[in-house]
């Protein structure tokens, strides 16, 4: 077996990635907090005008208090004298949304802001502040955790109507929330494909259709349907999404990429012969079919597209990596997931870092399990001195491991080594 020499846990050109995503990073940032003190010094000033707080800068918004609360108070205010006014529902809507950010804990802030949005799109279902609001994977999540049954069907049944009106907003809004409940991935997957076909060039639509393909159970029969939800990832990136769609678009070509492969890539090592262990591609060029070297070589380039989408989607800035959660995976999970794409590429000096795993452990592990499966077969077959042979050879790398020593004892009986 080759030796794996362990370098670093990403290649320099990815060091230089990440470097640069976190300067563009904190530049972004601090562009955020002006924008987001901005918008609340704009509301305090009209409370009747749509002024849109960054959702990226909701994290931001207990750094300008001060400016918060005045916006609040003004309002308020205004409420009494503008109550048919739906940019200051949807102001109020954010606001009373963002109180626990600033007053942390202050109770009825998610049942407000949702009164609030769904008085605004009572009046104006196309009203683009309060449906860029209730689009956001941050408001959705926060709902669904803290809004009683009765109160999340409102807001269905709210955003169904705003849909029939005619209201495009208000179906991706509706989309979005269905993808919040894996139960309700086959609904929101038709109508992201309906939003995919009213507007082929919204990326928005494409992530849609491609997050609830994602939703759906894995299996045989859903073959074409994963390989439909990988196109619409990689549809959306051609249309060049901006955030936080971006960092949706490109972890969601990684997840789809690996649920649709489905042959091992990776660097096992088989021992099919008393004297020369061989490679996992020399295994496969002695007992596979041609068709499966190719397809080996086609999966091999899916695994590096997957792992290059992971690399950018890592040097992103976290805020703009929030709208994967509904496709499953958060800032947190990339790094094992990108250890898990560059493992298939037969790269685990790269991979294992990022999957938590020492090298050499990995490596032991593997060729411990290969021993042990071959000797299975070889023991069945009658070749009960080689079953022995790579048991022992199990044994040693794995001692701890109580399947391949009751294997090995079963073996060595059967072989008449009964010390």
């Amino acid at each position: 077996m080759r030796a794996i020499p362990i370098r670093l846990i990403l290649p320099v050109a990815s060091l230089l990635l990440a470097a640069a995503g976190a300067a563009a990073g904190d530049v972004g940032r601090a562009t955020l907090d002006d924008e987001t003190a901005a918008a609340l010094r704009a509301i305090a000033r009209d409370p009747t005008a749509r002024a849109d707080i960054p959702i990226g800068g909701f994290d931001l918004v207990a750094r300008h208090r001060e400016e918060f609360e005045a916006a609040l108070a003004k309002a308020r205010g205004a409420l009494a004298e503008n109550r048919d006014k739906p940019d200051l529902r949807a102001n109020l809507g954010v606001l009373y949304f963002l109180r626990d950010t600033v007053r942390g804990g202050e109770p009825g802030g998610m049942s407000r802001s949702l009164d609030q949005f769904l008085a605004a799109l009572a009046q104006d279902p196309e009203n683009a502040a309060a449906l860029g609001y209730l689009g956001s994977s941050r408001i959705l999540r926060a709902f669904r955790v803290q809004l009683s049954g009765p109160e999340l069907a409102e807001l269905e049944t709210r955003l169904a109507a705003a849909s029939e009106y005619g209201s495009v907003g208000a179906e991706h809004v509706l989309t979005r929330l269905l993808l919040g409940d894996p139960a309700h991935a086959a609904e929101a997957r038709s109508r992201a494909k309906e939003l995919t076909e009213k507007d082929l060039r919204s990326a928005a639509s494409w992530i849609e259709f491609g997050a609830a393909g994602l939703r759906v159970a894995a299996g045989a029969e859903e073959k074409e349907e994963d390989e439909a939800t990988l196109a619409a990832f990689n549809k959306a990136l051609e249309l060049d999404p901006t955030p936080p769609q971006r960092g949706a678009a490109l972890i969601g070509v990684a997840a789809a990429t690996l649920r649709v492969l489905e042959i091992d890539v990776g660097p096992e090592t088989y021992a099919v012969s008393r004297d020369q262990p061989v490679t996992a591609a020399e295994y496969r060029s002695l007992v596979a079919p041609e068709e499966a070297d190719a397809e080996a070589r086609k999966a091999r380039r899916a695994a590096r597209a997957a792992a290059d989408a992971l690399l950018r989607a890592r040097a992103l800035p976290r805020e703009d990596l929030e709208d994967a959660a509904y496709l499953g995976m958060d800032a947190d999970d990339v790094g094992l997931t990108l250890g898990k794409t560059l493992n298939l590429l037969d790269d685990p000096g790269d991979a294992l870092p990022l999957m938590g795993i020492e090298v050499f452990q990995y490596v032991n592990g593997r060729r411990a399990l290969r021993f042990n499966n071959d000797a299975c077969s070889l023991h069945e077959s009658g070749d009960v001195e080689l079953a022995c042979l790579l048991l022992r050879r199990a044994v040693a790398l794995s001692p701890d491991h109580a399947g391949y020593v009751r294997n090995l004892a079963l073996a060595a009986f059967d072989a008449g080594r009964y010390r």
